[in-house]
């Protein structure tokens, strides 16, 4: 009599089989997590869902970046966010809008910053320092402003 083996819920990709697994696809390790290879050998760890009727598709970050057993405790957080009727997607957008300026903000932001501070240099100013130590513009009298005295 032979025994029967239990069905895992996860666990089907091994370390070692992520490593030289390079068929491009979706590879499955078990609880709606997947290993995606794309066609330029790129790995990635992707969490497949369905809220409410709509199959998602939340990206987990890079093999480069997570172990196989990071991945499972990530996708096991997000599980439970789906058991509790959360978008975790919709979470992870909303907490990056109240966080960090995103990259076209930034760039905003020290053009901006390169445009004040050059139209302080043409006005004649130049930088002191106060005891703080940070930088101070303070007017400076040129020829030309002090032609206008």
């Amino acid at each position: 009599m032979g025994t029967t083996r239990k069905p895992r819920l996860y666990g089907h990709l091994t370390p070692l089989a992520v490593r030289r697994l390079s068929k491009a696809g979706y590879h499955a390790d078990g609880a709606g997590l997947y290993l995606q290879v794309l066609e330029s050998g790129a790995r990635s760890w992707v969490l497949k869902y369905t809220l409410f009727g709509r199959k998602r598709e939340m990206g987990l970050g890079s093999c480069k970046t997570y172990t196989i057993d990071e991945a499972r405790e990530k996708a096991r957080k997000y599980r439970q966010l789906v058991d509790d009727g959360i978008d975790p997607i919709a979470q992870r957008d909303q907490r990056r809008r109240r966080g960090a300026p995103s990259l076209a903000s930034a760039r905003r932001l020290r053009k901006q910053r390169a445009s004040t501070s050059g139209s302080i240099k043409a006005a004649g100013a130049t930088p002191s320092t106060r005891r703080s130590g940070r930088p101070r513009w303070r007017f400076t009298p040129t020829r030309s402003s002090a032609a206008g005295t």
